[in-house]
C-alpha cells in the first residue's frame, strides 16, 4: 500500500510567515499586532526562496524552471505585498545548462548578488 502524499504548503508563504512573525517579536512597526493577512501571500509557485531586507524594502527571489523566465526579483515593503519586479535572465545564458534551483540573493554597498 503506497505511503500517503504529505500535505505540501507553499515554501514561500511559510518562509515569509516566519520573517513576519520574526519582524513583530523585533519591535517592526510595519505590521501591528492586529494585521492580519492570508497565506499564500504570493500567489503561485516560488520555491526555494532567498529574501533580505536592503533599507525599507524586502527582496526575494525564487527558484523558477527552464520554460519561463529565469529567477523572478521580488520587492516588498511589509513581507506581505509583493510585487513582480523582473527577471535575472529574461533567456537562459550561453554558459547555462539547465536546473535553475535554489538561488541565494544578496547584497553588498549597494550592489546585488545572486
Amino acid at each position: 500500500m503506497p505511503h500517503p502524499q504529505p500535505l505540501r504548503r507553499p515554501r514561500f508563504a511559510v518562509v515569509v510567515s516566519i520573517l513576519v512573525a520574526a519582524l513583530r517579536m523585533a519591535g517592526g512597526d510595519r505590521l501591528a499586532a492586529a494585521d492580519t493577512y492570508a497565506n499564500p501571500v504570493l500567489p503561485g509557485d516560488f520555491p526555494d526562496p532567498s529574501v533580505i531586507r536592503v533599507g525599507d524594502e524586502y527582496w526575494a527571489t525564487a527558484t523558477t524552471s527552464e520554460w519561463g523566465p529565469l529567477f523572478p526579483l521580488l520587492r516588498s515593503g511589509d513581507l506581505v505585498h509583493w510585487e513582480l519586479t523582473g527577471h535575472v535572465f529574461h533567456t537562459p545564458p550561453d554558459w547555462a545548462v539547465a536546473n535553475f534551483w535554489a538561488p541565494e540573493i544578496s547584497e553588498y554597498r549597494g550592489k546585488f548578488y545572486l
